[in-house]
């Protein structure tokens, strides 16, 4: 859901980069895929949860692992200038 707003709001407010949100969010979306070890970084408040900025939209990707590493679970999608952090529950 936050993903989906936020592509919204990018589609219908940077005309002169409509197409950078999809392709930011296909690349992380296929380095997950591959190598999801190797993408972002631990959070220091919940180990499990890792993020990883995508810097031209600056949005983060908060995502976990499922116990056999074999499922990537996105946990928040949120922009990285609010001034707080998103709700990882």
């Amino acid at each position: 859901m936050q993903l989906d707003q936020a592509r919204e709001w990018w589609l219908a407010n940077r005309d002169k980069a409509p197409w950078a949100f999809d392709e930011d969010v296909d690349a992380v979306v296929e380095l997950l895929e591959d190598r999801p070890l190797l993408v972002g970084r631990a959070l220091d408040r919940d180990p499990r949860v890792r993020r990883v900025f995508l810097t031209r939209i600056r949005y983060y990707l908060y995502f976990q692992l499922s116990r056999d590493e074999q499922v990537v679970e996105v946990v928040a999608f949120w922009h990285g200038n609010r001034g707080s952090l998103p709700d990882l529950r």
